[in-house]
């Protein structure tokens, strides 16, 4: 009887065909993985554009918001009783939606304009130099100085005083002794 012989052993690949496709598949692997780092690169490109979007659209509707207040831009060129009653309808503003005096002042800034904006920027600059506190109140002060000075306000006074109906009617006579009271000293009553 013949020997039975085992099996012939599988045939074994060549070490170069295994080098090769481990390869192939290694070169497909970082190409996978390069395209995916750009497209991460890309969405997180996308995602900075968006946000950069957002934090502006904000800033628009935040800006849109104090527009819409009603408020007008300051030019300093008006005559003192156009800018008291701007602060007036500054005031009313800011107590409303009860606003710190630092926001007042920052937002108050944002509405000089031309030569107010000047005016402001050379006495903010002068304050700065003398280490002086710069606050609400004494940028209001400063401004009323500039723009409404103490002779216009004494002229109100003596207007209130001497104020009489005279030819005007009932209604324009009671507007305008309101319109002064505000600049009287003297104590009056409500009667």
């Amino acid at each position: 009887m013949t020997p039975i012989l085992p099996p012939p052993p599988p045939p074994q690949n060549e070490p170069s065909k295994s080098n090769a496709r481990l390869e192939a598949v290694l070169e497909a692997l970082q190409q996978q993985n390069t395209a995916l780092v750009q497209q991460n690169t890309v969405a997180l490109q996308n995602l900075e554009v968006a946000r950069i979007a957002a934090e502006n659209a904000r800033i628009s509707a935040e800006n849109a918001r104090m527009e819409s207040d009603h408020t007008q831009r300051f030019n300093g060129k008006c005559s003192p009783d156009e800018v008291d009653h701007w602060f007036q309808d500054m005031e009313r503003i800011f107590e409303a939606k009860g606003c710190p005096d630092d926001r007042k002042l920052a937002y108050t800034q944002y509405l000089l304009t031309g030569e107010a904006g000047h005016w402001w920027n050379s006495m903010r600059a002068i304050l700065e130099r003398r280490g002086t506190p710069i606050t609400w109140e004494l940028f209001k002060t400063k401004c009323y100085t500039e723009y409404f000075p103490d002779s216009v306000r004494f002229a109100k006074e003596v207007e209130f005083l001497e104020l009489t109906q005279g030819n005007r009617s009932v209604t324009e006579y009671v507007d305008r002794f309101k319109h002064l009271l505000r600049f009287s000293t003297v104590q009056v009553n409500e009667d």
